[in-house]
């Protein structure tokens, strides 16, 4: 089955040029909740699993980010619970 392309959403959501790694995120996480066309890059899984173990007391924005690297719902999510 081929994947599900959001055109509207692409053309009005552009990546902006030389995108910070916090436009990245916000982009992507964006993306996969609205669009289905591609996989979320390793390196931005990494980053969000990365900053879910630096914000477990502070609380993330990013939502649920477990070790599998999975996209569930447009968060990144592990295999097991929480």
């Amino acid at each position: 089955m081929p994947a599900k392309f959001n055109k509207e959403w692409h053309l009005a959501h552009r990546m902006p040029e030389n995108a910070t790694i916090e436009q990245r995120i916000e982009w992507y996480l964006e993306h996969a909740r609205v669009c289905k066309c591609r996989e979320m890059p390793e390196s931005i899984k990494k980053e969000l699993r990365k900053r879910k173990l630096q914000k477990t007391t502070q609380g993330s924005s990013y939502g649920r980010v477990g070790t599998s690297g999975g996209v569930v719902g447009g968060i990144v999510s592990g295999s097991s619970p929480g």
